[in-house]
């Protein structure tokens, strides 16, 4: 199994963050990529990759942290997409649900100069959009973007198909196992089998029978059995699939 997606910097880790993370590769998770949302983050899950061989990054500036970006940020993370162990800028994007987040002007000037970024370094990016999907759309098409992810995907099929013609895959995690989940569901089923990925979004949206609790890695079994149940296959093909998705996105081996 591999989680595209997870924050193991957080604050719910402190108490036994090396245990956990230890843990998880003697519990088939094959690899992680940790999205960094915060210079401050970026760098610590840079540590951790060193210190993991199966742990991968990605470094970027959340929307809801995009007052952060400046020529200094930039320089930064620029640092940090050198390294052998980052495979992807992000987690970045446009997040309009919470209002005391940057004005809508600035995160996306912000995600802008950030996918322009991945584009010289020919990384992936990890896109975050959170009631934010047309202004999502319209720079898609506008910038081009056709190489990274759609982080938890939970739009429309339209949405969909605009995202899969731009080139992009999805991930999808614990939320999809939710009994409200159509959508999820829905383009589960929709969209080529060659452009979904897994994630967890540890420490949050752990999946059913764990829903409210703690989420890490291993939780991606409960996901990989729901998956296995909607497309009438077995949970190791859907492993195999998703982890050749992810190696190929990601270029991890």
């Amino acid at each position: 199994m591999i989680d595209v997606h997870c924050h193991y910097e957080d604050d719910r880790f402190n108490e036994d963050r090396d245990e956990v993370i230890s843990s998880l590769f003697q519990n088939n998770v094959t690899a992680v990529i940790d999205a960094g949302c915060t210079i401050k983050d970026c760098k610590m899950i840079s540590a951790l990759a060193e210190k993991y061989p199966q742990f991968y990054f990605c470094a970027g500036i959340h929307p809801g942290n995009a007052d952060e970006f400046d020529e200094n940020a930039l320089k930064e993370l620029k640092k940090l997409w050198a390294e052998e162990k980052c495979v992807g800028v992000g987690e970045i994007g446009l997040d309009y649900y919470w209002e005391n987040n940057p004005p809508k002007d600035k995160q996306k000037d912000v995600f802008v100069a950030l996918v322009n970024s991945a584009k010289e370094i020919n990384k992936p990016v990890v896109i975050h959009s959170r009631d934010a999907i047309g202004d999502m759309l319209d720079l898609i098409k506008q910038e081009n973007i056709s190489h990274g992810v759609m982080h938890c995907f939970s739009e429309s099929k339209e949405t969909a198909k605009i995202c899969l013609d731009a080139g992009l895959y999805f991930s999808f995690g614990g939320t999809c196992t939710f009994k409200n989940a159509v959508r999820a569901n829905e383009n589960l089923l929709y969209i080529p089998k060659d452009r979904i990925l897994l994630e967890t979004d540890s420490p949050y949206l752990a999946p059913v029978p764990n829903r409210g609790k703690r989420n890490d890695s291993t939780n991606l079994q409960f996901v990989i059995e729901h998956i296995a149940m909607l497309w009438n296959t077995t949970p190791k093909e859907v492993e195999r699939i998703t982890d050749e998705n992810a190696k190929r996105l990601f270029n991890i081996i």
